[in-house]
C-alpha cells in the first residue's frame, strides 16, 4: 500500500481514529486501533504515532500503549 502511494507515511489495515495532542511546540497524532472489530471489550493499542517538530513530520513507532 505504502509503496503505491507515495504520499502516505502511514499505513495499518485495522479500524481505528486518531488521538491528538497540540502544543506551542509541537503536534503528536497517535493512531489507536483494535485487534477485533467483532468482538465487545477488544483491547485498543497504539499502532503508530507521529510528531510535528519544527519544520518536518516525524514517525514514532509505538509499542502497545
Amino acid at each position: 500500500m505504502l509503496a503505491a502511494n507515495p504520499h502516505l507515511r502511514f499505513f495499518d489495515d485495522r479500524r481505528g481514529y486518531l488521538s491528538c495532542t497540540a502544543g506551542p511546540e509541537e503536534l503528536r497524532v497517535a493512531f489507536r486501533a483494535v485487534d477485533f472489530v467483532d468482538r465487545k471489550g477488544a483491547p485498543v493499542r497504539t499502532v503508530g504515532e507521529f510528531v510535528t517538530k519544527g519544520s518536518g513530520l516525524t514517525s514514532e513507532n509505538a509499542s502497545s500503549k
